[in-house]
């Protein structure tokens, strides 16, 4: 979709492609040193990335018999915004609002330093030990209820976590 950047008219602006565009403007461009001061908007974002990105190029390829692999969806979203603070409800209710659940989710684990130092100084900028130590526990948190629960089975889908400490 595109817009004239001098003549924008209503009808062709949709909040999908804003919620895309400044998800990836904060990702990507170094924006966000601190944590996020508002979670839940953050996640609001997210989610509607993750929509537009499964309405709009996973579903139409799984309908050709495309297999997809994904390397960050609906638990990513989940995980990384609970650790920001945003409650577990809310975001289990946007999760649930796309109705795209994945077949089988492999999480990989390994603990935080292991993780870091293989990362080594490439770091985005919020990927501090602290931080990601609470994301971790909730991905850990998810793919157990997810494994147990049928309703977060039906959001998330099923889980195999895979121990990934041993050298690469």
């Amino acid at each position: 979709r595109r817009f004239f950047i001098m003549d924008p008219r209503p009808e062709d602006i949709f909040i999908e492609d804003i919620a895309h565009a400044l998800s990836n403007a904060c990702r990507f461009l170094g924006q966000c040193r601190e944590f996020y001061s508002d979670g839940l908007e953050m996640a609001k974002l997210f989610t509607s990335d993750r929509r537009d990105h499964a309405d709009n190029l996973i579903t139409p390829n799984l309908s050709r018999g495309v297999f997809i692999v994904d390397d960050r969806f609906k638990a990513s979203t989940y995980a990384y915004q609970v650790a920001q603070g945003v409650p577990k409800k809310d975001l289990f209710e946007m999760q649930r609002e796309i109705s795209l659940v994945p077949d089988l989710t492999f999480l990989l684990d390994l603990d935080v330093k292991t993780a870091l130092g293989r990362v080594g100084s490439e770091r985005e900028k919020f990927e501090d030990a602290g931080f990601l130590d609470r994301v971790r526990e909730e991905y850990l948190t998810l793919a157990d209820l997810s494994n147990r629960r049928i309703e977060y089975e039906n959001v998330f889908g099923k889980f195999v976590v895979v121990k990934g400490d041993k050298p690469i």
